[in-house]
């Protein structure tokens, strides 16, 4: 591979990555923003229902579930920093030529928990719709 090849391949690579972190972070943000929102629809739909006297089972879970949703996509957000952290450091090790084995294994376990942390925001939305579903059923 000649030096041109090779510095395509990196700047290929680079624009690969950037876009991996930024669909990451848009999925972050997405996950916030709809169990954040749910969970402001169930308080007005609490608020009503109380004015009235009447509270079906159940909605009080729900809105756990959205507040869980919502505290899952925050961690997943921090262990998403800390995945970037973990290869910076291991960048930092290659260019300076040293040997760099605790980000070598630690990356890759924060990034998995990263992502199931992330995925479990998303059941935690799903469980509290249901919840919801449920409670409104329930009331009919």
């Amino acid at each position: 591979m000649t030096e041109d090849e090779i510095n395509f391949r990196r700047a290929e690579f680079q624009a690969f990555n950037d876009k991996a972190v930024e669909a990451s972070a848009s999925a972050i943000k997405g996950a916030l923003i709809v169990n954040g929102g749910a969970a402001v629809a169930v308080l007005g739909f609490v608020s009503a229902l109380l004015s009235k006297g009447v509270l079906p089972p159940g909605v009080t879970d729900a809105l756990m579930f959205f507040a869980w949703g919502v505290a899952l996509a925050v961690g997943s957000s921090a262990l998403s920093y800390l995945t970037h952290l973990a290869t910076m450091l291991q960048i930092d090790a290659i260019l300076s030529g040293r040997s760099e084995k605790i980000s070598n294994w630690i990356k890759p376990i924060i990034h998995f928990v990263s992502i199931g942390v992330f995925l479990l925001s998303i059941a935690a939305f799903v469980a509290g719709c249901l919840s919801v579903k449920a409670s409104i059923d329930g009331a009919v």
